[in-house]
């Protein structure tokens, strides 16, 4: 089959060596069924590999038509359907005749699967000579006694009805004679459709005498009876209030598809609030019930919409408990999304009765195994933005969520981050807080939840009593000094075991003899020969406290926040009670504490060496607490914490500048506003409503607040051509759909007009154009839907070609390369920073670039490079306050196709007042990191203007 030909069937074969054309006529004319089968299989084969067999044409009709093997038949109709029909000048072969016979035959047999079978093949023939002969028996058909042959009959005439209008005028009136009398609802479904595509009047009268009994119909029939009032109350708005009543009532049907587009068809209707009431209850009901988790995400985004809609929000408000029903569903994702939509429709009258049936679902995570960890982390998000927004449900929130501290997980990280800001904001509770973390310090377990639980209950502790508890936690929690690995011993016993018994028999000599249960010796430690021997001071192995094991694991961040909690315990009592001897004594505990860690980091005990920002902390702590210094004292008693206020002060207005984005209606507009209405301005007004259409038509302007980046022309010929060409790229989902408008400059008629396009990369050209025969100086609309596959750059070219009268040889312009860049579908989004760092680490493509441009300030870099790159920058905007050298920056963006990549930026200004650094793209695939990576490299410098 050639390609320019139609094709409806898809066929799977492999590549096998093809029989001779004479072979194939000797086994055609004399084989049996099953080796006409084989034979008709293998030209089938050879037709869809490019080869034409002329001559077998008149055998298979012969020999193989009037066959009635039923396999034959089937395979006959996919023979006829590729098999060339029209000689080279463009003329019906004479042997249609025969065929266009057999096909009267069919129409007329006995067995219905074999009419219908063959009114369903003459939906796909492009032939209206083939066809013409067989009008008046495929009408026939639509009286069959079978609905599957009367289903397929007016299936068979609306498809020939819609090419070739010309062959049944009257389409339109028999198909509506004929579905007054037909009682099958899958027969009434294909009749009204088609009276819904090519007479929409008609139907309207069929469905306008029929309203009082929508809901008795199917649900198939229901489905278009909704399509058509979406379709001709879109044109015709006058029409709308004679819909609104029998669209509401399919909102109870028992199909879940009607009443999701019954929900939508509504909503076009009208925006009364209880219709939006309904269709939310609608809505929210689907997802509830159905257990397909696709729908669900389906139904929940267009909830999202629908409530992101003005004057909508209030609907929602008093619907929070339905939606918060939807927790039900076990997939992520779908409770990810019912959390955020409800998270923005919490208001003070609901909140008690939110926060109570989230409590609730917290508490079930417990018991739950498949995403346990991942649902409570997002719940504790949900209860966290609740207690800041709503202080008096705090103490209910707060409580609740230090009771997953001990687990080694995200959630727990999420906990003692929300604890950390919910101390500031919430004075009253700090008491409580504080001895919450008490109780829990001993089981935590995660590197950065005990960081930060040593942070808070040092920066927070300001009563005597509250830290000496807390000193005290923390000195047990260490356990006895030095902090020695159990399992290691000195290396002077390990030298020779001789030296090794002496010491033994010295020591039992010396300090006395203790006999384990076991039968074997143990001595006092020389740190506690003082005080008698315990199990706990045997040289038999113990299990220590988390805190002392990331101690021996070299884990030197804690060591570090630990001794920052220690200096300020002790500086805070010192502020309390300055000449208290229990004050020294802590003083030289905490001194002791941090010369052993200071001890076990260079000893090589440990797995490596500690660090030196490390150890130059570890020594600054010692010598603040040695000779403590008035301004040292500021800094950790002081400043930390006004650091940190601020700190949160600036994330607070992002995230309600950020909420107040996503809470306020899409349309939203001052009652003070005028009304612009364009034909009756003034010359003025109309060339500025020109001018900003034009601004949007070429990329630069802006509409509704959207930058037009995914509508923009590219001219595919210059001016001088016989052919100008030029198409508008529209970028939607996973479409790219090319609007080509083409306009002949000649004073020729140009037949046989053919638009040829060629890909390259992760694109597909969906289905070809037709030919067209363009009128001098006439101009067309070529139409192209081109599939996306993945988020990597592509590129279209292509040619025209064209026929002039009079002319043998066949003329063709070249068009300009179309380039699909990776940024048209890439938009700016947001992670935390947990799930920034797993992805991270996760994605194996990186792209390392060099920063080399002429701007020199460092915001104003990066985010330039964001703004270029369609990228988010996650780095909180008032972190660089001040002057400085350096600057780091993360940026993450989100592809259409669910792709993330992810952006590190590390700058610095040389003596020369330029920036330098290095930017790191990371990705899960390798040609988003190339293509987001040369898109840096194209724009680090400013656009100059010329």
């Amino acid at each position: 089959m050639t390609v320019e030909e139609p094709c409806y069937t898809l066929i799977s074969y492999e590549d096998c060596e093809f029989t001779s054309e004479q072979q194939l006529k000797v086994q055609i004319e004399k084989g049996g069924d099953a080796d006409k089968f084989r034979s008709l299989t293998e030209i089938i084969r050879g037709l869809l590999g490019g080869s034409k067999y002329p001559s077998l044409l008149m055998h298979v009709i012969r020999f193989i038509l009037p066959r009635k093997d039923k396999n034959l038949k089937k395979l006959l109709l996919i023979y006829f359907e590729i098999v060339p029909k029209r000689s080279d000048d463009g003329k019906l072969l004479p042997q249609m005749i025969l065929v266009c016979d057999a096909f009267r035959k069919e129409l007329e047999h006995p067995n219905e699967y074999i009419r219908g079978a063959t009114l369903r093949f003459l939906c796909k023939l492009r032939e209206p000579d083939l066809l013409e002969p067989l009008m008046t028996a495929i009408c026939d058909n639509l009286k069959h006694k079978n609905p599957y042959v009367r289903r397929n009959a007016v299936l068979c005439i609306y498809t020939i009805y819609k090419k070739f209008p010309s062959l049944l005028p009257d389409a339109p009136e028999i198909i509506q004679s004929y579905l007054e009398q037909e009682s099958d609802m899958s027969c009434r479904r294909n009749a009204f459709m088609m009276l819904t595509y090519a007479a929409p009047e008609r139907a309207l009268e069929y469905v306008t005498s029929r309203l009082h009994e929508i809901q008795k119909f199917g649900d198939i029939l229901q489905l278009m009876f909704v399509e058509l009032v979406y379709k001709v109350c879109r044109g015709c708005p006058a029409r709308r209030v004679s819909f609104i009543r029998p669209i509401y009532q399919l909102l109870s049907a028992s199909s879940p598809a009607v009443k999701f587009e019954a929900g939508k068809t509504l909503l076009v209707l009208t925006s009364a609030p209880t219709a939006v009431t309904a269709v939310a209850k609608t809505l929210m009901e689907l997802i509830y019930r159905e257990s397909d988790n696709n729908v669900k995400l389906v139904v929940l985004s267009r909830l999202e919409a629908l409530r992101s809609l003005a004057g909508h929000s209030s609907v929602f408000e008093g619907q929070i408990m339905d939606l918060l029903r939807c927790l039900c569903s076990s997939d992520l994702d779908v409770r990810r999304k019912v959390l955020g939509i409800a998270s923005r429709c919490i208001i003070s009258e609901n909140i008690v009765e939110v926060v109570a049936f989230l409590r609730k679902e917290l508490l079930k995570t417990h018991d739950e195994v498949d995403f346990s960890d991942e649902y409570r982390q997002s719940l504790v998000r949900t209860l966290h933005g609740c207690a800041i927004r709503f202080p008096s449900v705090a103490p209910q929130i707060v409580p609740l969520l230090l009771d997953f501290l001990g687990e080694a997980s995200a959630s727990s990280r999420e906990v003692i981050f929300s604890v950390r800001e919910a101390i500031v904001y919430f004075p009253a509770l700090r008491k409580s807080i504080i001895e919450k973390l008490l109780d829990s310090f001993y089981y935590i377990k995660d590197l950065d939840v005990l960081r930060a639980t040593l942070w808070i209950m040092g920066e927070y502790c300001e009563e005597k009593e509250t830290g000496d508890r807390v000193f005290d936690t923390v000195c047990d929690a260490i356990g006895e000094l030095p902090i020695v690995p159990p399992k290691q011993q000195p290396a002077e016993e390990e030298r020779n075991e001789g030296e090794l018994a002496h010491r033994r028999v010295e020591a039992v000599s010396s300090n006395g003899v203790k006999l384990n249960t076991d039968g074997s010796y143990a001595t006092q430690s020389a740190f506690t020969a003082s005080t008698p021997a315990s199990a706990s001071q045997t040289l038999t192995i113990k299990s220590f406290t988390p805190l002392r094991d990331m101690l021996y694991e070299g884990e030197y961040l804690v060591a570090i926040a630990l001794a920052s909690t220690l200096v300020k315990l002790v500086l805070r009592r010192r502020e309390l009670a300055p000449n208290d001897a229990e004050c020294n004594k802590r003083t030289a505990k905490a001194i002791l504490i941090m010369a052993a860690i200071l001890r076990l980091g260079t000893s090589g005990m440990t797995s490596h060496a500690i660090d030196g920002d490390s150890h130059d902390w570890l020594v600054l702590c010692l010598r603040v607490l040695s000779e403590p210094q008035p301004i040292a004292v500021r800094a950790f008693l002081h400043e930390c914490q006004l650091a940190w206020n601020n700190l949160l002060e600036d994330l607070r207005k992002e995230s309600n500048n950020d909420f107040e984005k996503q809470t306020q209606p899409v349309h939203a507009a001052q009652v003070d506003d005028a009304l612009v209405f364009r034909h009756l301005g003034t010359a003025s007004e109309l060339e500025d409503e020109l001018e900003a259409s034009l601004s949007i038509a070429v990329g630069t302007g802006e509409m509704h607040g959207l930058k037009a980046d995914f509508e923009k022309p590219v001219q595919l010929t210059g001016l001088s051509d016989p052919i100008f060409a030029e198409a508008l790229i529209t970028i939607e989902q996973f479409d790219l759909t090319l609007l080509i408008l083409v306009v002949n400059q000649t004073r020729d008629t140009l037949h046989n007009l053919c638009l040829e396009l060629f890909t390259v990369g992760a694109l597909k050209v969906s289905e070809r154009p037709e030919q067209y025969t363009l009128a001098p100086e006439g101009f067309i609309t070529i139409k192209v839907g081109i599939k996306l596959s993945s988020s990597d750059g592509g590129l279209i070219f292509g040619l025209l070609a064209y026929d002039v009268s009079g002319t043998t040889t066949t003329s063709c312009v070249v068009l300009s390369d179309i380039s699909v860049d990776a940024i048209d579908y890439i938009q700016p989004s947001t992670c935390t920073d947990e799930e920034f760092r797993r992805m991270w680490a996760d994605f194996e493509w990186e792209n390392k670039l060099t920063v080399k441009t002429d701007i020199t300030s460092l915001e104003e870099y990066v985010s330039h490079i964001a703004s270029c790159t369609n990228m988010n920058c996650l780095t909180l905007k008032g972190s660089q306050k001040g002057e400085s050298n350096f600057y780091a920056s993360i940026l993450y963006a989100r592809s259409i196709f669910g792709e993330d990549v992810l952006a590190s930026l590390s700058l610095e200004k040389d003596n020369d007042n330029k920036i330098a650094g290095h930017i790191r793209v990371r990705a899960k695939t390798q040609g988003m990191a190339l293509s987001l990576g040369d898109k840096i490299a194209r724009s680090q410098h400013k656009k100059r203007l010329l």
